[in-house]
């Protein structure tokens, strides 16, 4: 969910995952579930800027009913800085593990305890600075100002080897160089599996994310399982920022 200005009650500028795009990623990642379930066949996933909920529903029945003996169901923890967002998503999901904070202080309190444990992570995270919120999460490693960056990176390094996060992010990241150092990181750690550039408007001339007009990529990652001392040459060619250039067919809309 993106959040730009801040109030007491809510988010003032709250752009919620549009349903279109939450079933199109669930249909991404719905196969690979099985795969994500433990011994016990649950999927332990986390969304850490849940909103309304919507990745949770659509990555449930009737969309994700699958059959594989391997996989039983998911698991939820959630983290949602609205409260009225977090009311009305604890009124729908009340089976998931629901924090109302910020993400920065639901990492100081509880990251150890998840740190290895989760499987799956999905979110559409907040697009602007950290602000004061940065200020509670004091571990040096996790330190960008983007908030988006903070979610991606902060979030990831909880997988287990060869876990899946799923994040919605500002086209920017995957292209040109000011972004390099930020790729840079993430490749280390991380495996780029695919990206998809989504259209910021609808064929009907609609705003995909409306009143917002927001260009966005859609990431999908695979925990290494440790870190690697440089970046592998297969993925050069992401760290250069040329990840739509050789993957064009990925622009799901004309430039």
């Amino acid at each position: 969910m993106f959040g730009f200005v801040f109030s007491d009650f809510a988010l003032a500028h709250e752009y919620f995952t549009p349903t279109p795009i939450a079933k199109d990623v669930a249909d991404l990642v719905c196969p690979l579930l099985p795969e994500l379930a433990g011994y016990d066949g649950i999927v332990r996933a986390f969304e850490p800027s849940v909103g309304i909920g919507r990745f949770v529903r659509e990555l449930g029945p009737p969309r994700c009913l699958l059959t594989d003996p391997r996989y039983k169901n998911i698991h939820w923890t959630a983290v949602e800085l609205s409260e009225v967002s977090a009311k009305m998503f604890a009124a729908m999901r009340p089976d998931v593990d629901l924090y109302v904070m910020s993400l920065e202080q639901w990492m100081s309190e509880h990251a150890a305890r998840y740190q290895g444990t989760l499987s799956l992570i999905i979110a559409n995270p907040p697009f602007g600075e950290r602000g004061e919120f940065a200020l509670k999460d004091k571990h040096p490693d996790y330190q960008e100002s983007k908030a988006y960056a903070y979610f991606m990176f902060r979030c990831s390094d909880l997988l287990v080897p060869r876990g899946v996060a799923v994040f919605v992010i500002p086209a920017g990241y995957l292209t040109g160089t000011q972004n390099r150092k930020l790729r840079e990181r993430m490749l280390l750690r991380h495996h780029l599996e695919v990206a998809f550039r989504l259209p910021s408007e609808s064929s009907r001339g609609r705003d995909v994310f409306p009143g917002a007009r927001n260009v966005v990529d859609v990431l999908v990652w695979r925990a290494r399982g440790g870190e690697l001392g440089a970046v592998d040459d297969a993925d050069q060619y992401i760290l250069e920022g040329h990840y739509f250039d050789e993957h064009p067919d990925h622009i799901l809309a004309t430039e």
